[in-house]
């Protein structure tokens, strides 16, 4: 049996019709491919090149078998090509967690991967980080972004892809509608509106922990089940809230201002990372993660909605 590798070689021999050069596009020594076309000849039992110290060129018998081994190798790569794409078209990416929309690294990466050739099916699901971190468990999802790790087993690997930016939403007649920035202390005789902690327990730890340290504890004016909802209680009076960075957009009846950082130890930033199973390589997984990686913003950077507030003072 003939290898490929044989059959490589000769084409470029055969185009060159020049050991010397062929040996370099081959990044190889002359010697060896003279002896590699010398035990391809003896394989076959014809002579495919006729030599002299000056001069290569195809015997008839070689111009048959460049045509064929072409054709040959052609096959070869189309074969490797369609398997590859039928093994993809039965493998289906599930991504979990937040909305995409204001997370533009993602939608991203999430184009880069569908547009991918041999694109894998792609689903999208959307739930609380318990019953994520249930998907996982279950190998019910491959990648999920969730705002807390605490609750994961070993098993799992993590990373955080972005740290956004804090903004205090009040309605457009409020005080702090006016200022160019606030700080968590200022708002401590506010009433909080909050998303429910069944939807994301370590994104509600994590805002009653920043108001902690800034010495106060929120009061609680309502619990609402999705971001549109609070921000629609906002504009009605109803409170106030703190979000991030991806919920910002433009609102007449609403103000989005930035947050303070409380300390340099302590950002109004709210994470967000990127949970898989630990169970060894996935390759539609392991390249989503990759485009992922090659696209997250900058952690410690403001995102680009950070010049959502009207211009004004510090608060």
């Amino acid at each position: 049996m003939i290898e490929t590798r044989l059959l490589r070689q000769f084409l470029v021999v055969a185009e060159e019709l020049h050991f010397g050069r062929a040996a370099v596009r081959l990044h190889m020594a002359q010697p060896p491919l003279s002896q590699a076309m010398l035990r391809l000849e003896e394989k076959m039992g014809v002579a495919l090149f006729q030599r002299n110290s000056r001069h290569v060129e195809l015997t008839a018998a070689g111009r048959v078998f460049r045509e064929r081994a072409q054709e040959v190798l052609r096959l070869l790569n189309d074969a490797v090509a369609e398997a590859h794409a039928t093994a993809m078209a039965h493998q289906v990416l599930v991504v979990s967690g937040v909305q995409f929309r204001g997370y533009d690294f993602l939608l991203a990466a999430l184009k880069c991967v569908s547009e991918a050739p041999h694109a894998v099916r792609m689903e999208l699901r959307q739930g609380p980080t318990a019953e994520q971190i249930a998907w996982l468990q279950a190998r019910a999802t491959d990648v999920a972004f969730v705002r807390g790790v605490e609750a994961l087993g070993p098993h799992f690997a993590h990373e955080c892809v972005a740290m956004e930016r804090l903004y205090a939403v009040v309605d457009a007649s409020h005080p702090v509608a006016q200022c160019e920035q606030v700080s968590l202390a200022s708002l401590s005789s506010e009433a909080f509106i909050f998303t429910a902690p069944k939807l994301g327990m370590a994104y509600h730890a994590h805002l009653v922990q920043l108001c902690r340290e800034v010495g106060f504890s929120p009061t609680p004016a309502h619990e609402v089940e999705n971001m549109q909802t609070l921000v629609g209680l906002v504009e009605a009076r109803m409170g106030i809230a703190i979000v991030p960075a991806s919920v910002v957009a433009h609102s007449e009846g609403v103000r989005f201002v930035p947050v303070i950082d409380p300390s340099p130890e302590t950002p109004a930033r709210m994470p967000l990372y990127m949970v898989w199973p630990n169970d060894g390589p996935s390759q539609p997984r392991d390249t989503f993660i990759a485009a992922v990686r090659e696209r997250m913003p900058m952690r410690t950077a403001p995102p680009p909605q950070a010049q959502v507030a009207m211009a004004g003072p510090r608060c």
